[in-house]
């Protein structure tokens, strides 16, 4: 049973060594514009979330005034 716990661990070791060997190789490739690979991955992430969140916020905000002109114009017709 050790012995299968071991190569377990070295598998998991393994993996977090090549995937902090890829990091660091990213870190050190630029794209043709001259910025880091890491940065513009990292950076084009926060972009999309970024937008993905600005969409729900315009959402949210479009069906709230919608709903605050709609509660105005039924008190208007009301009095």
């Amino acid at each position: 049973m050790a012995i299968v716990d071991i190569r377990q661990r070295t598998g998991y070791l393994f993996l977090v060594v090549v995937v902090g060997h890829v990091l660091l190789i990213s870190t050190q490739v630029t794209t043709r514009r001259g910025v880091p690979m890491l940065e513009a991955v990292v950076f084009r992430r926060f972009l999309r979330s970024a937008t993905r969140v600005e969409l729900v916020t315009n959402d949210v905000r479009e069906w709230w005034q919608t709903y605050f002109a709609l509660q105005q114009s039924v008190s208007r017709t009301c009095n």
